[in-house]
């Protein structure tokens, strides 16, 4: 008896963020900045207006390795569970999250010890996401091929927040280390998972 082997799943690769399938390894120059919503009247109005104005801005899955290298630049976006309680999602909803994120990574009872965010880390010392901080509702992660272009995306993305009472955090640089290392110090890309869907490949 013979077994069909099912074809995979097909994945609406336009509708998932780039992160998630493809790297931006040609575009060196990248900052993570952290945003935060304005909580008075009105602000999760704006702040729903924001997201739907970045939705456009998003860099899909849908476009290959080379074609966003051609962009010279990309844009994702993630949520905290603060995030997605102050742009009006149900709390049944946020519930279906896994407990972590739920939690963040600031809980005091046992994250913090796991992690090691103990002493000179302790989240009561951090610049942004800490206890004594403004909530962090939202990540950007902004990418690009040149330091004066990741200095226009930060400025066009810092007005864009403006308008829509949303607050950035001072922007988390990064460096490209010798060798292709990553921080940690293996070499970066030792270990691309395929995700079944999604296809192989460039990258």
């Amino acid at each position: 008896m013979s077994t069909i082997t099912p074809p995979p799943p097909a994945v609406e690769v336009s509708d998932v963020q780039g992160l998630v399938a493809r790297s931006y390894a040609r575009l060196q120059h990248a900052a993570y900045v952290a945003a935060t919503f304005d909580n008075g009247d009105g602000g999760s109005v704006r702040a729903r207006q924001w997201v739907g104005e970045l939705a456009g801005a998003v860099t899909p899955a849908a476009r290959r390795s080379s074609d966003v290298a051609g962009d010279g630049q990309a844009l994702n976006l993630a949520f905290t569970s603060d995030g997605v309680r102050a742009l009006g999602l149900p709390e049944d909803a946020v519930a279906t999250f896994s407990r972590e994120f739920q939690e963040g990574m600031a809980e005091r009872q046992h994250r913090s010890r796991a992690l090691g965010d103990t002493g000179d880390m302790d989240p009561e010392a951090w610049r942004w996401g800490g206890p004594n901080n403004a909530p962090v509702h939202a990540m950007l992660f902004l990418f690009a091929d040149g330091a004066a272009r990741l200095e226009e995306l930060l400025a066009a993305e810092g007005a864009r927040a403006s308008a829509h009472g949303v607050t950035l955090a001072e922007p988390l640089g990064s460096v490209m280390l010798p060798n292709d290392k990553e921080h940690f110090g293996f070499h970066d890309g030792i270990a691309q998972p395929r995700i079944t869907g999604l296809g192989g490949g460039d990258g």
